[in-house]
């Protein structure tokens, strides 16, 4: 039989390094069989691919992985695919993994890639030799359907409901309740509704900053708001908040929750069977309410959310959720009604850290006492002549306010902290930060002028400046940039900058240096000096070059919470530079990424991190396309790490851990420049 075909697909122009995941699809044909593959590629050594065929009338799915590299021999220079450990998903057979090449044609890749096996590899390929395919296309996943993710991973695979939940359409609505409409506002940019308390007569409105929220309504009236929630799906809103009080239903919504596809049920009874049903369709329970006799829930696709487990019962299960912490679950969801509670814990929920309190009045003095530890209001419930205040860390907010009204549902508050204005009127409220609001403070050093490498540099430069932009833009933090590049790069720039540098102490700073690098023969640092020459006719001297170390220890000696000191550059003796290393695979797009893994890893996690490209006496390279290798694959890494299909907790060591091997991958073999070694030091925590 045939054996699998790998193929990787590129883009018509010379071949760059891809960011976070994409997706393609590719065709072809063996004897009899048409075989089509969807292929996720992070990076050259970190891809996988779904091959799905039918053979004898039965439908079959292969996987393998699959490794990048450059290639040339006899007539044929190109890019190779190497497909390894190939495996069948679904049918009983086998396969070995085949390779394509993508063949160089004027000093680019172009077209389609060319398929040849192992055996024909071995016999050092010739042009003619190589054998096409039918087509291959990049995929939006925008455009994933559950028919076509049917095709390549089973229901019960968790990659299935992931992809699933990149899909940003699509709604599933179970309930015929009628509606009608009350008043609705739309947010501006301060506080954002998170949480709505459940049960009693006092409706409580917990509102809180950075909740990566852009825009938000909501409603609130007698009847469970159908019609309210269907209109606002098809704007693009998603529920983030439900709750019912005093004879009221209450809807939030918002756009950039993260959740894609949602689905929501009001039943008498708890809808056990319906909530296994969406759990095996991907989709995860984000919202419990209780009111009118109904149990109303809500599922959604794209929480990031794991494994979840639920318990219904007459007294608050305290042993119950001790019992689930200790698993690793959180409580996610909580609601009372029909004289009993209604818990929901979830794995994987970003939430690193939790605590809960009853009590017959509302716990002001409690939740005042979490703030000030770092803790956040995550579910207000009323039961049992009782409240059930949960509130945990890990879920990026920077500030809270909540407000207790009995004269109704608190419309003109949420209205004041959503444009931040005084309402006319107030009742009992209270506000109080943990922290004072993040701020990200980059510190980009370039050589950018330099002859040799100045070009491979300004990638670098660009890359690190658009990305930490776009994570700033994400988390709603104000971003202090400081380039320093062509010929202002100098000693004395580089320590006014730093000097310069007054972050506060819930602050980010981040500096990152790209050029020369080089070590004294007698030094005892680990780390390289950066050579801050604009031009190879400077001398080398202590005028000319700063120690990536003092640099660190400069910088955190600052105070912020959070530090990241970095160089992509040569850690060898002098004069050894290696900028000039071939391009890698092409990635056009960046699918959506979770920005609950983005609050972890910036806003959430405190300490000091250093790292640098190579070990001593190692040089580091890149090319002109994709700039240094190690910061190309940082910035990969620290994608895949936020990616919608991550899982697990998002952890720094992870992305320096893939960075460096990913650089290493691409170094080990590669014309012109020797493997290199990243190293890195963290007392990063969360």
């Amino acid at each position: 039989m045939k054996k699998l075909v790998l193929l990787l697909l590129f883009t018509l122009i010379t071949i760059r390094v891809g960011f976070a995941q994409n997706f393609y699809e590719v065709n072809w044909t063996s004897g009899s069989i048409t075989y089509t593959g969807f292929l996720v590629f992070y990076d050259d050594n970190d891809s996988f691919m779904r091959v799905q065929y039918t053979y004898s009338g039965i439908h079959k799915i292969a996987e393998f992985k699959c490794y990048g590299k450059n290639f040339e021999e006899n007539n044929v220079e190109g890019y190779l695919l190497d497909g390894r450990d190939a495996s069948m998903i679904k049918g009983q057979t086998t396969y070995s993994a085949d390779n394509f090449i993508f063949v160089k044609q004027d000093g680019q890749y172009k077209g389609k890639p060319f398929h040849i096996d192992d055996r024909g590899l071995e016999n050092n390929p010739k042009k003619e030799n190589l054998q096409n395919v039918n087509y291959w296309k990049q995929v939006d996943s925008k455009d994933f359907t559950a028919e076509y993710i049917d095709d390549f991973f089973l229901p019960s695979e968790s990659m299935y409901g992931k992809l699933l939940g990149l899909k940003s359409t699509g709604t599933y609505t179970t309930s015929t309740a009628n509606v009608t409409t009350d008043a609705v506002y739309t947010a501006g940019t301060e506080y954002k509704i998170s949480a709505l308390n459940t049960g009693g007569s006092v409706w409580g409105v917990i509102m809180s900053k950075s909740t990566g929220i852009s825009s938000q309504v909501y409603e609130a009236n007698s009847r469970f708001p159908e019609d309210f929630i269907g209109a606002k799906w098809d704007d693009s809103y998603r529920i983030n908040a439900l709750g019912y009080t005093d004879g009221r239903w209450a809807v939030s919504m918002g756009k950039n929750t993260g959740y894609t596809a949602q689905s929501w049920k009001t039943n008498e009874k708890f809808p056990t069977d319906w909530v296994k049903e969406k759990w095996d369709a991907g989709q995860s329970i984000t919202e419990v309410t209780y009111g009118n006799n109904l149990w109303g829930v809500v599922m959604s696709k794209g929480s990031g959310y794991g494994v979840q487990s639920w318990k219904t019962s007459v007294a608050y299960p305290e042993d119950w959720i001790k019992e689930k912490w200790d698993d690793s679950y959180r409580i996610t969801s909580m609601a009372y009604g029909d004289g009993m509670w209604a818990t929901v814990m979830t794995k994987e929920s970003g939430i690193t850290a939790q605590a809960w309190k009853t009590l017959e009045s509302y716990p002001n003095d409690w939740i005042t006492e979490k703030w000030d530890e770092g803790y956040y209001i995550t579910s207000v419930t009323y039961g049992d002549n009782k409240w059930a205040v949960v509130m945990s860390k890990g879920k990026g907010y920077t500030r809270q306010s909540w407000k207790k009204s009995s004269t109704g549902f608190p419309s003109e508050w949420i209205s004041s902290k959503w444009n931040n204005t005084q309402p006319a009127t107030t009742t009992t409220t209270t506000t109080v930060a943990a922290a004072e609001p993040a701020k990200m403070h980059l510190v980009v050093v370039a050589n950018t002028a330099i002859s040799d490498i100045g070009t491979s540099c300004v990638i670098d430069r660009n890359s690190i400046v658009r990305e930490m932009e776009t994570i700033a833009d994400e988390l709603d933090i104000p971003i202090k940039k400081t380039i320093i590049d062509e010929r202002n790069l100098t000693k004395e720039n580089v320590r006014v900058a730093l000097s310069s540098l007054n972050p506060g102490k819930n602050d980010i700073v981040i500096f990152m240096y790209s050029g020369h690098g080089y070590r004294w023969s007698n030094q005892t640092s680990s780390y390289p000096n950066m050579d801050l020459r604009y031009s190879n006719y400077q001398s080398i001297s202590e005028s000319t070059n700063y120690n990536l170390e003092d640099v660190y220890y400069t910088i955190t000696g600052k105070g912020a919470r959070l530090n990241i000191v970095m160089s992509d550059c040569c850690n060898s003796d002098i004069g050894v530079t290696k900028r000039g290393g071939q391009s890698s695979l092409a990635g056009r797009d960046f699918t959506q990424g979770q920005i609950a893994r983005l609050q972890k890893l910036f806003l959430n996690a405190k300490g000091n991190i250093i790292a640098s490209a190579a070990k001593p006496n190692q040089t580091s390279c890149g090319n002109p396309y994709d700039g240094g290798y190690f910061t190309s694959s940082f910035l990969a890494s620290i994608h895949k790490e936020t990616s919608q299909l991550a899982s697990g907790e998002p952890k720094w060591n992870s992305i320096l851990d893939r960075a460096i091997n990913n650089a290493l991958y691409k170094t080990q073999n590669l014309n012109g420049c020797a493997a290199q070694n990243g190293i890195y030091y963290s007392t990063v925590t969360y």
